[in-house]
């Protein structure tokens, strides 16, 4: 059993752009609710101000700072019901890692976050050492077993023990495809949205795991509970070491790759716990172990997820389908492993094909034996970790020579359809890799360490430099200079789409296209021939159609280097999925060219679009009007939005007591008129009803002063803003409630009496 997440080894996580954070809400119309820029742009993540759950507006704010630790693995979080949200959010942007959530708890790296900083972000309980037997029986069984597991991981020192391996030990395996029958043709999808076929494209992001313990009805192989959990424990240790992985340099003291966002929501199903139901659900008709994984994959396996998620053939997909669509733990991706005893076989593999795991080809299931074959129980880790690896698309880099059987170099694979090139086929050198066997997949297990192309194929292909994976790096901003100088000087931008596009393979050669759909080019070690999924046999998986998962996190704009804003989305009330544009409102300088910079931010909060120097926008504001009479309706002198920042908004009334005959109404709350003046004094005019409301008014950004419009009847009455400095000063009049007009404005170079 591993526990090498809680080693004091400083495993680097690289955002590329990683945020500095602090967070903050902003709304219309004040605009000026602004971050100060981080000086220099140089230290890393930083708790933030606070620890409450934060308003989806509240963003973090962008600066290119140095690459932060990844916190190893150091506590147990426990989540207040209803809590669990804000506090992996807590934790993440703290500078911490969340690495396995199980029911209402958190396995994580705490970095430099206290347990009173994680309490009040909804933490009821934080354990950085083993849960005494005490506290374990206070706890829920979910939550219960998620701190066994920890008190497991807490109390050894080792990686692997190898010394319990023989000196020719290999625990072979195979990956597997899908059957036609097994996988229907993807239904109709929602833009990129993964289908419910396409559980485990690439290794990023969330993934629900259901680990279930294979019980017979027969009396040879009969599970334990110090064997479950013991198991339980291997498996938390392969699914953090694929987080650590996406992060390990290139070459040793090199600089940290990007992280994947990995967080493995793991369930597990044993007949020792849970409901009797869910033990007999577990309980199948065979003894898997004296049987080959083939048979398992259309028989024992089928007969446990029919159980929880009837389908037939395509139960496990089913399954993994549904598990990921839990609600209140909804994740991107789903598997199942399924976990068969061996503490009485001989050898510690299925007796059918003598392989101690497998795994299809791009999920949803994997299968490992108890002992992984001569690997034994206390190094399973490693062996689930490749099975993993194969879940997500990463095929075996092992060639027997003896007996010629293995992978080929021309193999195609992986969503990004890579080449095969680490195989160990005629192959003199290849990396250390945890897809090969034996020793060398120990040795790239216990350095963290993945080949290239195994890299690439589980979707960890990065190819422009910016620090962020190909799959996460989607979002591109269509913002575009205005056709003319806008009147106010303070930029409304207003639905403006985002432009999120799925990363695709470079070339598909023959084996799809971006349009419709492709599959990989894999040698098939039974009919020693190449196949090629979804094209050569219709129906079989893996077969790829273009998947994004990412969407628009957060959006900040500046103008000049100045202080960074934050934008609002263009509908509903936070950006995700279904919210692609946004609203943003920048000051800027009347009568001058203004620099403009809008950076764009994931859904996990990285830095995913910001523009080139030579990219940046230039703006130039219309000039500010100096000392005269200036009516409301005088389009070259006075902008009109709506709330959202959109041109509008106002309405023209004709009437003989308005200055000029005519004034602008308005009565939809945040309908703004905004103008530039170059002056020390400012006169608004506007009409007394006992019908309309009230109005705010903003100079330079900041609230100035209320007008009350309710009264008698009187046009033309007189809001004075005096005393002002002398220079450039901006405008703006606000619905605050009910109706309100805006006649006409006075400039003057002088003061008098006012407000």
């Amino acid at each position: 059993m591993g526990n090498h997440r809680l080693r004091k080894v400083a495993h680097s996580l690289v955002t590329g752009l990683v945020l500095a954070t602090l967070l903050v809400t902003t709304f219309a119309p004040n605009w000026v609710s602004r971050i100060p820029a981080a000086p220099g742009y140089t230290g890393q993540a930083e708790a933030a101000t606070t620890y409450e759950e934060a308003d989806m507006s509240a963003a973090s704010t962008p600066s290119v700072v140095s690459s932060p630790a990844l916190a190893p693995m150091n506590a147990l979080v426990i989540s207040e019901p209803d809590r669990m949200d804000s506090l992996q959010r807590a934790i993440t942007r703290g500078g911490g890692y969340v690495y396995v959530r199980q029911g209402n708890t958190l396995l994580v790296g705490m970095h430099e976050l206290t347990p009173g900083d994680l309490t009040l972000a909804g933490a009821s309980a934080v354990y950085e050492d083993v849960v005494s037997e005490d506290d374990l029986a206070l706890l829920d069984p979910v939550d219960r077993d998620a701190a066994q597991v920890w008190n497991q991981l807490a109390n050894t020192d080792s990686t692997l023990d190898l010394d319990a391996l023989p000196d020719d030990f290999q625990a072979r395996t195979s990956t597997y495809l899908s059957t036609p029958s097994a996988d229907s043709s993807s239904p109709a999808r929602v833009d990129d949205a993964p289908g419910p076929n396409a559980t485990s494209v690439y290794m990023v992001g969330s993934v629900t795991v259901q680990v279930v313990f294979v019980e017979s009805q027969g009396s040879t192989e009969n599970w334990s509970q110090s064997e479950i959990d013991k198991v339980k424990a291997e498996v938390v240790s392969a699914l953090d070491w694929w987080s650590t992985a996406a992060t390990t340099p290139a070459n040793p003291g090199g600089e940290s790759r990007p992280p994947a966002f990995l967080t493995w929501n793991v369930n597990y199903f044993s007949p020792l716990e849970g409901s009797q139901a869910d033990r007999d659900k577990v309980t199948v008709t065979t003894e898997p172990i004296q049987g080959s994984i083939a048979q398992g994959q259309n028989g024992w396996m089928i007969e446990v997820a029919q159980e929880f998620a009837p389908g037939g053939a395509a139960s496990i997909r089913n399954w993994a389908n549904e598990a990921r669509n839990t609600p209140g733990q909804e994740t991107d991706w789903g598997m199942v492993l399924f976990v068969v005893d061996s503490s009485n076989d001989a050898d510690g593999a299925f007796n059918g094909d003598g392989k101690a795991g497998g795994a299809l080809l791009n999920g949803p299931w994997a299968t490992v034996t108890y002992d992984g074959g001569d690997l034994g129980v206390s190094n399973l880790e490693a062996l689930i970790a490749k099975m993993v690896g194969h879940v997500f698309g990463a095929g075996d880099e092992y060639y027997d020579i003896t007996n010629d059987a293995g992978c080929q170099n021309d193999e195609i694979l992986g969503y990004f359809l890579v080449e095969h090139s680490n195989c160990e086929r005629n192959n003199p050198v290849p990396e250390t890799s945890a897809m090969r066997a034996g020793d060398n997949m120990l040795a790239g297990y216990r350095e963290f360490r993945l080949s290239d192309s195994a890299r690439a194929q589980v979707g960890w292909r990065e190819s422009d430099g910016d620090g962020v994976y190909d799959v996460l790096d989607t979002i591109q901003d269509m913002f575009t200079v205005p056709g003319t100088d806008p009147i106010c000087p303070i930029l409304h931008i207003a639905g403006v789409e985002v432009l999120n596009e799925a990363a695709v393979p470079f070339d598909f050669g023959l084996w799809g296209d971006g349009s419709g759909g492709w599959s990989p080019h894999i040698w098939d070690e039974n009919t020693d021939t190449y196949i090629d999924p979804g094209f050569d046999e219709p129906g079989v998986s893996p077969y790829y159609q273009r998947t994004n998962i990412n969407w628009l996190g957060y959006v900040w704009g500046r103008i000049n280097e100045g202080d960074w804003i934050a934008g609002s989305p263009s509908s509903g009330i936070a950006f995700d999925s279904d919210n692609t544009g946004y609203n943003l409102m920048l000051p800027g300088n009347p009568g001058e060219i203004n620099s403009v910079e809008i950076v764009l931010m994931n859904r996990w909060e990285q830095e995913a679009f910001r523009p080139e120097e030579e990219e940046i926008l230039n703006i130039t504001f219309a000039d500010s009007v100096g000392a005269g009479s200036y009516e409301s309706n005088n389009a070259n002198v006075v902008a009109t939005y709506f709330a959202d920042g959109t041109p509008g908004g106002w309405t023209e009334t004709s009437d003989i007591s308005y200055s000029g005959g005519s004034s602008l109404t308005a009565q939809l709350p945040g309908s703004e008129a905004c103008f530039s003046i170059e002056g020390q004094e400012v006169t608004l005019l506007y009409t007394q009803s006992p019908a309309y409301g009230t109005g705010t008014v903003y100079v330079d950004g900041e609230l100035h002063s209320t007008i009350t419009y309710t009264g008698v009847d009187a046009p033309q009455s007189e809001h004075i803003i005096t005393n002002l400095s002398s220079g450039d000063h901006t405008v703006q009049l606000f619905v605050s409630s009910g109706m309100i007009d805006f006649d006409a404005f006075q400039v003057s170079t002088t003061v008098s009496n006012g407000v």
